[in-house]
């Protein structure tokens, strides 16, 4: 393209009439000016085959003109063209093909019947793309061993004329009054991928992203320097429950308790083979015990400090199963499973 417009269309018309082509010849050309009679982009032009005697097909005949009146008038001010005189090198007409060079007439050539007109289309566009991104209700929870997240972001990018080319950056650590800085996604280890779902609509997948305030900056551009920019805010929070290092077995006896029955306090440091630590490498210092029995019942949430069971009679001679709880600062919590055997005093 060349001058204003963004590009250029280029269009092919292939006029036949299958009554009176014979397939032999090359379409005859039809000149955008008309041989010198027309400007294309303000002018009509017409392409007329006039019969004559209608009882013979040896004398039709084809010219171009910018009237409506189909007849030929070679003077002002219409100034009609012979499509095909029988003269093919003259340069003044009969566009048919070099291989079809000939002393034949549009009635009696080859071409006769065949028709082709090229068409250039002028594209202006100064509209840019339209982005709309879904921003995410709440942040998505980061479960792995590192407290990272996988996550899936959405957004559609559309444009009344042309595709869009899409790219994304990445801020890492996104903060609205810094405005965007972009990151280098793979120095962090966070993997980028954008999928086009072919509907104007595309998804961006985000894997082992930290915890933190994020955003992608995405650009859609058409063809004619047009673009959108939108920032798609979302953040990431440590999920990841810790698992505690237990034992998986205690001995406990029940001690006389002075009313005739036996007692034994158990505590969940007792169960506590080893220190655990969150994703940032804390260390997790709150604990609870509860009987599985406790821990099955509807609606039941683990909650820290609550340090220690005691156990009678009910349950001497059996196998007591049990949770211990590990509970990070936010709330999050893991349990391993562990046995109790619980005997008897045994006086002497």
């Amino acid at each position: 393209a060349a001058g204003e417009e963004c590009f250029k269309l280029r269009i092919t018309y292939d006029v036949v009439n299958w009554c009176e082509y014979n397939t032999l010849g090359q379409p005859y050309l039809i000149p955008r000016d008309g041989d010198g009679i027309r400007n294309p982009e303000t002018q009509l032009l017409y392409l007329n085959v006039i019969p004559r005697v209608t009882t013979t097909l040896t004398d039709d005949f084809a010219f171009l003109s910018r009237f409506t009146d189909r007849n030929y008038n070679p003077g002002a001010p219409q100034f009609d063209q012979t499509l095909d005189d029988g003269n093919d090198m003259d340069g003044t007409d009969d566009d048919n093909g070099n291989d079809n060079i000939d002393t034949d007439v549009y009635a009696a050539d080859d071409s006769r019947g065949a028709f082709r007109y090229v068409q250039f289309v002028k594209i202006y566009d100064e509209v840019a793309p339209v982005i709309e991104a879904d921003e995410p209700e709440e942040c998505f929870g980061g479960t792995s061993v590192t407290c990272t997240a996988d996550l899936t972001l959405t957004f559609t990018a559309v444009d009344e004329c042309s595709d869009v080319d899409v790219t994304l950056q990445l801020d890492a650590n996104y903060d609205v009054a810094q405005g965007f800085r972009p990151d280098n996604a793979a120095a962090l280890g966070v993997g980028i991928t954008l999928t086009n779902n072919g509907d104007g609509s595309y998804s961006i997948r985000a894997t082992n992203v930290p915890v933190g305030e994020h955003a992608i900056r995405i650009r859609a551009a058409d063809g004619c320097g047009n673009f959108d920019v939108e920032i798609l805010e979302f953040c990431v929070t440590p999920d990841k429950a810790p698992t505690p290092i237990c034992i998986q077995t205690l001995t406990v006896t029940l001690m006389p308790n002075g009313q005739g029955g036996g007692m034994a306090a158990i505590w969940a440091s007792d169960f506590i083979a080893s220190d655990v630590f969150d994703c940032f490498g804390n260390l997790i210092d709150k604990y609870s015990i509860y009987t599985e029995e406790e821990a099955g019942e509807a609606g039941f949430t683990p909650v820290a400090g609550r340090l220690g069971i005691d156990l009678d009679c009910d349950v001497v001679n059996q196998d007591v199963p049990v949770r211990v709880y590990a509970v990070a600062d936010n709330g999050s919590a893991d349990y391993c499973s562990v046995i109790v055997q619980v005997q008897a005093f045994q006086d002497g």
